[in-house]
């Protein structure tokens, strides 16, 4: 059953509610309106992309209603009422037996950066490499008088170096701009990047693809059983 995300959090303007209360009343289209008025002014959040995606599965479009599942899973990979919305949406796709892909070990770093606030990677490296810079002045200076320093700095230096990976690994979690959603109704995958080359094969809305390459107008797309060719770029939206 698909329920609404209450959020914890005052969003500014009355949009957030405007848009609730459109849900409620079956005013999808309203709904969606107020929802992307957020998103425009720069309000971005887990639960407003799930909000926007029950009020696209509502009015009917599957492809947008799993573009914003999936945003919104990039802030809350585990939580049930997410997971239980892409898997019905999934479900009503004309392509279900495409399995989407399940990498356990991406996944489990999604839940870990899930759990943090997005410049808590960035300031902690940030900071670590300001101590190692202060410890490797010191040694300058002090030369061989204290070995202090020296742990200090090679501690610290690791601890940077964790922070570093962390932050691009929080970079990659918030972005994902490598994947996207097909929200043609159907789509026809080329052997090239033109409609002169020959069908590969033929993908339907709400489909979830790896982008892997782009050539102007067009892109090649890789699903996961690990067919590929290329698509209008206009007939699919990044994640």
């Amino acid at each position: 059953m698909i329920q609404l995300v209450c959020l914890l959090l005052c969003f500014s303007g009355d949009a957030w509610q405007d848009g609730n209360d459109a849900y409620r009343e079956g005013r999808y289209p309203d709904a969606i309106t107020h929802y992307h008025a957020l998103l425009d002014s720069g309000t971005e959040t887990g639960a407003l992309h799930f909000n926007l995606g029950n009020a696209y599965l509502r009015d009917g479009s599957l492809g947008r209603a799993l573009l914003h599942y999936y945003r919104a899973e990039r802030y809350m990979p585990y939580d049930d009422d997410l997971q239980h919305n892409i898997q019905v949406a999934n479900q009503l796709r004309t392509d279900p037996q495409i399995d989407e892909e399940n990498d356990a070990f991406l996944r489990g770093v999604d839940h870990i950066m899930s759990w943090l606030n997005p410049k808590v990677p960035f300031y902690l490296a940030l900071l670590t490499w300001l101590i190692a810079g202060v410890a490797s002045l010191g040694l300058v200076v002090l030369r061989d008088k204290t070995r202090l320093l020296g742990y200090v700095l090679v501690v610290a230096g690791i601890i940077a170096i964790l922070g570093t990976g962390m932050s691009l690994i929080q970079h990659r979690h918030l972005s994902q701009s490598e994947y996207a959603v097909v929200l043609a109704a159907e789509v026809q995958v080329m052997a090239g990047p033109s409609r002169k080359e020959s069908v590969s094969f033929t993908i339907h809305e709400g489909i979830r693809c790896q982008i892997m390459s782009e050539a102007d107008s067009w892109l090649r797309i890789r699903l996961a059983n690990g067919y590929n060719g290329w698509v209008p770029a206009s007939q699919i939206e990044r994640i």
